[in-house]
Order: C-alpha cells, then structure tokens, then sequence
C-alpha cells in the first residue's frame, strides 16, 4: 500500500495546484492524475491544473483537446512574469495564477543543442535564455512552492 511510503504531509487533504510551461503534452498533469488515482479517495489528496504555457500551436491544439479543464493555455512563456499574459482559451489577456503547489517548466533549447551550428549561450538571450527567463520571472514573482525545470546537458558548455 502507498500510504505508508509517503510523506505526512501529502495524505492529509489537499488540493495541489499546477502549473506547467513549455511542458508539451502535460505529462506532469497526467502523471499527477495517475497518482491520484493510484492512491485512491481515501488520501484526500487531488490536482488542480491551473494553467500551461505553450507557444507551439500544434502542442496548443494538444493541450486544448486533451485537458479541457484547464483554464489557461498561455501563448508564450517569456511573459509569464507578468501580472497578465494572452490566453489563448479565451483570446485575451488574463490574469496569471498564482499560489502553485507544483510548477513544471521547459524551455527552448535548440539554441543550446550540441547539433546547432551556431550555437548560443543563455546569456545571448537567443530563444532559450528568453524562454528561461520567462520561467524565472515568474518563480520571481509568484514563488511557486516547487519548482522543476527541465535538464539541458548542453547548457553549461560553451562553443
């Protein structure tokens, strides 16, 4: 049984919010309803998808027809540190959540990948510093409890 191998904390009630960027297809969100289901109604314990942040339309069409309880599906990551962002559920501007238990975000790496010719470093602010630094802006402001980015082998090295 589950349980026994999990902190206190997590089995008493509770609603966990989430937040994902760059994510893709939301795997996070679908791992989450899977541990809900695993540990059954009797933990207390559930997901609330608060909003994804994705700039691929393709992925966006994905994320529509496969969550559609989330509320949010934000157009681009580099203005998440705002007050406000575009939504594209909506096609306007909408205020971002806050108060996250759990935010996952990706960035673009392409800039950083050792295939790239013309490779860039974060500091350039090609696609991928921007991206995460749109990422960061919002931990900045909104201070979600836990935060996991994505790892980039390549981002430490330099051309």
């Amino acid at each position: 049984k589950l349980e026994g191998s999990l902190p206190s904390g997590l089995l008493r009630k509770r609603q966990l919010r989430i937040g994902t960027m760059c994510s893709g297809t939301d795997a996070p969100v679908l791992v989450a309803r899977a541990l809900e289901r695993a540990l059954g109604s009797q933990s207390g314990l559930s997901f609330e998808h608060a909003f994804s942040a994705e700039k691929d339309l393709s992925k966006q069409d994905f994320l529509r027809a496969n969550f559609p309880d989330c509320p949010y599906i934000f157009m681009d990551v580099c203005h998440m540190g705002r007050q406000k962002a575009f939504d594209t559920i909506s096609c306007q501007a909408q205020p971002i959540p806050g108060d996250l238990d759990l935010l996952f975000a990706g960035f673009s790496c392409k800039d950083l990948s050792m295939m790239n010719s013309y490779r860039k470093t974060l500091a350039e602010m090609g696609t991928s510093g921007s991206t995460l630094r749109g990422v960061l802006d919002h931990v900045e402001r909104y201070r979600p409890r836990i935060v996991l980015l994505e790892n980039v082998w390549a981002i430490a090295k330099a051309n």
